[in-house]
C-alpha cells in the first residue's frame, strides 16, 4: 500500500468523518433534531441565495468570501478543539496509541475530518459566489476572475490552515476547554490584534502602502483589498512595483499551504514526543 493510500484513502481514522456526516444527516437516534437542524440550515441557505439574487448588482464575490471566512472562525474551532484533547478527556486516547495505526494516520485522519466541514461550507457557498461574480458593469468578467480567485483562495486556505492549527493546539492539551480557549486566543491575535498593530506601524521608507505588504496574510484584509480596487486585474496580475502581487491566488495558496504543512508536522511531532515521554516514565517506574 502506498503512503498516500495508507494516510488518505485507506486511513482508518476517516471513519470519524463518516460518523459525523451520518449523524448530521439523520442516521442516528436523534433524527427529529437533525431534521429540524437541516431544515433550519436549508431555510437560511435559501434566504442567502435569495438575498444574493436580489442584490447581485451591489454584492460582490468578495462579500461572500468575507462571510465564508467569518463562518470558519466559529466552525473550525468547534470541530477541531476536541480532536485530540477530547480523546484524552474521554480516556480513549491510550487506545488509539496502542492501535495498529501510525501517528501520521491519526493526525491526517483528524485533519481530513475537519476539512471535510470546511470544504462543505465552501462548496455550499460557491453558487452564491458565482451569482455575485457576474453582471458587474464596472469591469469585465476576466478582471473579476482575478479578485474571485484571490479572495476565495484566501478564505478556503485560511479555513484549512486554521483546521491544521486547531489539530496542533488540541495535540498539546489534555483538556478540550483549554484547547478551545487557546485556539480562540490565537484567532483573536491573528484576526484583530495583527491588523491593529500594522495600523500603528510607521510608514516604511517612502512606501505609503506599506501596510498592504503586511496584511496579505489576513483573509479578511485580502477580500477588503480586492474590493477596494476598481479594476483588480492590473494589480492582482502581479505588477512589478505593487503590493497586489502578494494578494494573488498563488501567493495565498503558498502561504496557507505552508502553514497547513507546518502545523500538521508539529502535531505529529507533538504526539510522538508525548508518547515517548510517557514510555520513558513507565520504563523508569
Amino acid at each position: 500500500m502506498s503512503w498516500f493510500s495508507q494516510n488518505f484513502t485507506e486511513n482508518p481514522l476517516l471513519v470519524e468523518a463518516r460518523r459525523f456526516w451520518r449523524k448530521f444527516v439523520g442516521a442516528s437516534k436523534s433524527k427529529t433534531t437533525n431534521k429540524a437542524l437541516i431544515f433550519l440550515l436549508a431555510v437560511i441557505y435559501l434566504s442567502i441565495v435569495g438575498i444574493a439574487f436580489a442584490n447581485m448588482n451591489s454584492l460582490t464575490a468578495e462579500h461572500i468570501t468575507l462571510f465564508q471566512s467569518f463562518l470558519f472562525c466559529f466552525i473550525v474551532p468547534a470541530v477541531t478543539f476536541g480532536a485530540i484533547a477530547g480523546e484524552r478527556e474521554r480516556r480513549s486516547w491510550d487506545m488509539l496509541m496502542v492501535a495498529p495505526i501510525s501517528k501520521t494516520q491519526i493526525i491526517l485522519g483528524k485533519f481530513l475530518s475537519a476539512i471535510s466541514v470546511v470544504l462543505a461550507v465552501a462548496v455550499g457557498l460557491l453558487p452564491i459566489v458565482i451569482i455575485c461574480s457576474f453582471g458587474k458593469e464596472n469591469y469585465a468578467p476576466h478582471d473579476q476572475l482575478w479578485g474571485v480567485l484571490a479572495s476565495e483562495t484566501a478564505s478556503i486556505g485560511f479555513g484549512i490552515a486554521f483546521a491544521a492549527l486547531g489539530i496542533f493546539i488540541s495535540s498539546l492539551m489534555n483538556r478540550a476547554f483549554s484547547a478551545q480557549a487557546t485556539i480562540y486566543a490565537i484567532l483573536f491575535v491573528w484576526m484583530i490584534l495583527w491588523p491593529m498593530l500594522v495600523a500603528i506601524i510607521p510608514t516604511l521608507g517612502n512606501e505609503s502602502n506599506s501596510g498592504e505588504y503586511l496584511l496579505w496574510t489576513h483573509p479578511f484584509m485580502t477580500a477588503f483589498y480586492v474590493m477596494s480596487i476598481e479594476n483588480p486585474a492590473p494589480y492582482l496580475g502581479g505588477g512589478p512595483h505593487h503590493a497586489g502581487r502578494m494578494y494573488t491566488a498563488p501567493m495565498q495558496l503558498l502561504f496557507y499551504g505552508s502553514l497547513t504543512l507546518m502545523f500538521l508536522l508539529l502535531a505529529i511531532a507533538s504526539i510522538r514526543e508525548r508518547r515517548n515521554s510517557l514510555a520513558g516514565k513507565m520504563n523508569n517506574a
